[in-house]
């Protein structure tokens, strides 16, 4: 599980890190907007922003998918763990049941000492 836990892990940094990016490019996007508007006549200016804004909803878009995906692989490892937390718990119980067989069997036999492997 550490391995997979890893590699999620990984998976979720890489897409907080694309997210980030994204969000980035957004920012600078609108900084263009505004930096643009002095070096254009409204015409020029009004197809820049269109074009500005289209890339901003893409960026804004791609962000959210990263975001959502980054929601699920935290629910996805979530489960892992309460899944290996439940695999745990079996196992001690499995150990503590063993333990009260190896018991029984010990005053079954009727043997002064054990000498069980534990």
């Amino acid at each position: 599980m550490d391995t997979e836990e890893t590699r999620w892990n990984a998976q979720i940094e890489s897409l907080t890190l694309e997210r980030d990016q994204l969000e980035e490019q957004v920012r600078k996007l609108a900084s263009n907007v505004s930096n643009t508007t002095s070096s254009y006549d409204s015409k020029d200016l009004a197809e820049e922003v269109k074009i500005l804004t289209s890339s901003l909803e893409e960026e804004k878009a791609k962000t959210a998918e990263a975001t959502k995906e980054i929601q699920k692989l935290k629910s996805q490892l979530k489960i892992g763990f309460d899944s290996l937390q439940a695999e745990q718990k079996s196992v001690e119980l499995l150990e503590a049941q063993v333990a009260q067989l190896k018991e029984v069997v010990f005053k079954l036999s009727g043997v002064k000492t054990w000498r069980g492997t534990s």
